[in-house]
């Protein structure tokens, strides 16, 4: 895994690796979904979704893999707990997804950016739910079962090709990123292989 520091994360608002205790007023709605819990909780997800979600977190660019960017990003943020680490792979901590949202709308300040990461999540939803083993005991069940997986796999493709265009926008004036869009598919790997050349 790649070795962050954090001088890396100096182009955020907010630096996931600093030494300081991350305040400010805005940061309290952001933090709002997830109130209730522990001061040393609420900084270690609020660090977290920044180094997981800004757009110039260098993770992004790092780990196309959505699993193994959400590691790093625990990583970053001094996560250690494998509980919560798997709870966020798996996104099931409650108030994580309005957490997200809030900071993507107070310092996204990029709309498509905040597409491309709902569009991703989608994305890897439906992949997951087209790879689950077709559910039923009788035929009309297994019938029913199959069709949506075919309607999965419909919006799995609309998805994909959203996502590409998503890319292909946002890395226009990147002459590398753009050459690859052109000529295929843009996908997470193809952009951090421009990156790490």
């Amino acid at each position: 895994m790649t070795q962050f520091t954090e001088k890396d994360f100096a182009r955020l608002p907010f630096n996931p690796m600093g030494k300081k205790r991350l305040s400010g007023t805005q940061l309290k709605e952001i933090l709002k979904p997830i109130e209730n819990e522990k001061e040393e909780r609420q900084e270690e997800l609020l660090r977290w979704v920044i180094a997981m979600y800004d757009q110039a977190s260098p993770i992004s660019r790092a780990y196309p893999d959505l699993k193994q960017r959400k590691m790093c990003a625990a990583a970053v943020a001094g996560i250690t707990d494998e509980a919560t680490i798997d709870a966020l792979i798996d996104n099931t901590i409650e108030g994580i997804p309005e957490m997200v949202n809030n900071y993507l709308r107070l310092y996204g300040h990029n709309r498509l950016w905040a597409m491309i990461v709902a569009q991703e999540a989608q994305f890897w939803e439906y992949q997951y739910r087209l790879l689950k083993p077709v559910d039923g005991s009788k035929d009309k069940e297994i019938l029913q079962s199959i069709e949506l997986k075919s309607k999965i796999a419909s919006e799995l493709d609309i998805t994909s090709t959203r996502l590409d265009g998503y890319y292909q926008k946002l890395y226009s004036n990147d002459d590398d990123m753009a050459s690859i869009s052109r000529n295929k598919h843009l996908t997470p790997e193809k952009m951090a292989d421009v990156n790490r050349g």
